[in-house]
């Protein structure tokens, strides 16, 4: 019921991430803008991620991006940190990652 909701929505884009022809994963961008990224495991930890994310950012052209990660998903915050999000908010639930154009402006 969530899933169907999310991809009925026009506030949300889904996109499909290639490499070489093959589909290593998916990148969801909400209107907020949040963005959500699933790596096929085969994939992780090679970068793709990262590169993903960074692209996105450039493309949305917005002041301030959200990513929300489970606190238990250790190479998540570490690949958001590398595409220049920061921890701005904590629980046991989630942490609250956000990249702000003040923080990576000229």
């Amino acid at each position: 019921e969530w899933l169907a909701a999310i991809l009925k929505s026009p506030e949300t884009q889904i996109c499909v991430i290639h490499n070489a022809g093959e589909r290593i994963g998916s990148l969801r961008v909400s209107m907020v803008p949040e963005v959500h990224i699933i790596i096929g495991s085969q994939y992780r930890n090679l970068g793709y991620g990262t590169e993903v994310v960074k692209q996105i950012v450039e493309m949305l052209h917005d002041s301030r991006i959200i990513a929300r990660i489970k606190p238990s998903n250790k190479a998540s915050i570490r690949m958001f940190q590398k595409a220049g999000f920061e921890i701005s908010k904590k629980s046991r639930k989630e942490i609250i990652m956000v990249w702000t154009k003040k923080h990576h402006s000229g």
